[in-house]
């Protein structure tokens, strides 16, 4: 099978998402940096972006567009706990491989420090977006809670948001009383403590 190769534009995205986790701000992110590690020359990097702020908007969307629809289309086909337990598996996987950019799409709070880095505007319309997908697969497996009598209660698209960015931001290690669960991963009890947040919020 043929491996498809990336474009140069393709590989200074990817360089943006993995230094975005080695820089302790977005000022320290340089289009310097990124050409190196891209590969190319720093006039390369003006070719495909106008500017750092085009560049890290059109990051996000490569992020989101290349991490984020395998969570979006994830086929729930067995019980409801087997779906939350996939799609909290999921996540941290995700988290564990971009954590600055999935932190920077699923929680509001991290975006304020990019404000003045990239176009946000467009980075948030992006994500929009994408929150509404989520809401679309949220809702898939909420039906299934619903068939098995797990989840009583009627939620709304906000009610599924705000249940599973509670649970993202748990899953992501930015919620102190829930680091005591787990060291470098979820464990099981850390899952079942989640699970049955989850199930109240949606209840």
């Amino acid at each position: 099978m043929k491996v498809k190769t990336m474009s140069k534009r393709e590989n200074i995205l990817e360089a943006v998402i993995s230094l975005s986790d080695r820089c302790k701000t977005p000022g320290e992110m340089t289009i310097s940096a990124v050409a190196e590690h891209a590969g190319v020359g720093k006039g390369t990097v003006y070719e495909y972006f106008t500017s750092k702020e085009e560049m890290m908007a059109e990051a996000v969307a490569h992020f989101i567009r290349t991490r984020l629809n395998t969570l979006i289309e994830m086929p729930f086909t067995g019980s409801f706990r087997q779906g939350f337990d996939q799609l909290s598996k999921k996540v941290d996987e995700i988290y564990r491989k971009n954590h600055s950019f999935f932190r920077l799409v699923f929680l509001t709070g991290e975006q304020e420090e990019y404000v003045a880095t990239f176009s946000a505007k467009k980075a948030a319309s992006q994500r929009e977006e994408m929150l509404q997908k989520v809401v679309g697969m949220l809702f898939r497996l909420t039906e299934i809670g619903k068939a098995e009598g797990i989840i009583t209660g009627n939620p709304g698209g906000k009610d599924m948001m705000f249940a599973f960015l509670c649970i993202a931001s748990a899953l992501c290690r930015v919620v102190p009383q829930s680091k005591w669960l787990w060291d470098d991963k979820p464990n099981s009890a850390a899952i079942d403590f989640f699970y049955e947040k989850f199930v109240k919020l949606l209840n």
